[in-house]
C-alpha cells in the first residue's frame, strides 16, 4: 500500500513539474536594425510628451516597431533591445549601453522583431530607465498597421 501511494505521489509530482516548465517557457525573438534619433528637444530634459508605438508587418514574419519619445541618456551611442516571447506576450526592454550621463531626453527608436506567427499578442515595452511602459494588445497578420499615437 505504501509503495502504491509513493508511486502515485511521484507521478503527480512529475506531471505538475513538467506542466510548470511548459507554462514558464520563454523564447528569445530576433531583433534587427536598431536605429535611434538624437535628442528630440532643445532643453535636454525629459519632456512631458508621451511615448507611443507604430507597428507594421514587414517581410519574413517580422514587425517593424517605431517607439516615439523613448527616454534615455542624451549622449547614448548604443542601444540594445531585449525581446522575449512568453506564451502570447511579447516583452521588450530597451537597454541604454551608454555612455551614461545625468542628462535625459526623448528619442525615437526603430527596430524589427520576429519571426512571429499570425495571431493575437500582448506587448509590454519598457524604456531604458523604466520611466515609461507601454501595454498593448494587437492582432498580428500580413497587413498589420497599428498605432497608439495621437
Amino acid at each position: 500500500m505504501k509503495k502504491q501511494i509513493y508511486l502515485t505521489a511521484l507521478s503527480f509530482l512529475i506531471f505538475f513539474t513538467s506542466c510548470e516548465k511548459e507554462d514558464g517557457k520563454t523564447e528569445k525573438l530576433n531583433v534587427k536594425g536598431i536605429e535611434f534619433s538624437d535628442c528630440m528637444d532643445d532643453t535636454k530634459k525629459s519632456s512631458s510628451s508621451f511615448s507611443c508605438l507604430n507597428m507594421r508587418t514587414i517581410d519574413d514574419d517580422y514587425i517593424q516597431i517605431q517607439h516615439h519619445n523613448s527616454v534615455f541618456c542624451c549622449g547614448t551611442e548604443q542601444l540594445e533591445i531585449d525581446c522575449e516571447l512568453a506564451g502570447d506576450t511579447i516583452f521588450i526592454k530597451e537597454i541604454d549601453l551608454g555612455p551614461h550621463t545625468y542628462c535625459f531626453c526623448n528619442h525615437d527608436v526603430e527596430f524589427k522583431i520576429g519571426p512571429l506567427k499570425k495571431g493575437t499578442y500582448n506587448l509590454k515595452l519598457v524604456d531604458a530607465y523604466k520611466k515609461d511602459s507601454i501595454f498593448i494588445n494587437f492582432e498580428y497578420s500580413d497587413n498589420l498597421n497599428f498605432t497608439n499615437c495621437n
